[in-house]
């Protein structure tokens, strides 16, 4: 396993039901991974590894993006960036998802019930206490004012990707409200999915171009 093994091997997710998702793959003359919001290119020549052929998904149509940005994107600004995310003593619940509330299912009787309550978890607050703090996990990621977040993992894995291939940039070939796409060195492409935000929770982002939003808690 080399370098490019490695960055592939981010971009996987053994805890999908998909099983493409749980290790590289092969098509044509590139290798791809993903976790079916983020996806990775590699050329095969740059791999050791071997991967399994597969036919679907179709990875290439997926990523056959027009280019519509050429704008250069610095390791440092984005290590500012992902920093620049305010910490906070709490994160979301993962029981309910941050929603406060859970569904229950029971059977009496021959009959099945359905109920909402509040989480037994977090007690409805959506929120879970932390020793020490962290990234408010509210808080996307923009890289241009007018688009969708990604969520800041996403940061973080284009973040470690580039320290891994010892680069300090990564270019932005194309954008639009769901879809951002990165060329990075020895011609590695790299696509995140954006989100579309929860409303209480849609001017909390961070942006590359330094506009940041926030609401008071």
């Amino acid at each position: 396993m080399n370098v490019y093994d490695t960055v592939l091997s981010l971009f996987a997710d053994i805890s999908q039901r998909e099983p493409y998702t749980w290790s590289p793959f092969r098509q044509g003359c590139r290798i791809y991974a993903t976790d079916k919001v983020s996806i990775i290119s590699v050329g095969s020549g740059l791999i050791e590894d071997e991967y399994d052929y597969l036919e679907k998904p179709n990875s290439e149509y997926v990523m056959n993006k027009p280019h519509n940005r050429n704008k250069i994107l610095t390791l440092e600004k984005l290590v500012n960036l992902h920093n620049s995310i305010p910490k906070v003593n709490f994160e979301e619940c993962d029981a309910c998802d941050g929603f406060g509330k859970v569904k229950f299912e029971f059977e009496y009787d021959n009959e099945t019930y359905y109920h909402s309550a509040d989480c037994p978890i977090c007690n409805g607050t959506g929120k879970m206490e932390l020793l020490l703090a962290k990234p408010d996990y509210r808080y996307g990621v923009k890289f241009e004012s007018d688009t969708w977040p990604i969520k800041q993992k996403y940061l973080s894995k284009l973040i470690r990707t580039m320290e891994l291939l010892d680069t300090d940039t990564a270019t932005l070939v194309y954008i639009d409200t769901q879809i951002h796409k990165f060329q990075l060195v020895d011609g590695i492409e790299i696509m995140f999915c954006a989100y579309h935000p929860k409303q209480e929770f849609e001017d909390l982002f961070v942006c590359y171009e330094g506009i940041n939003s926030e609401k008071e808690e």
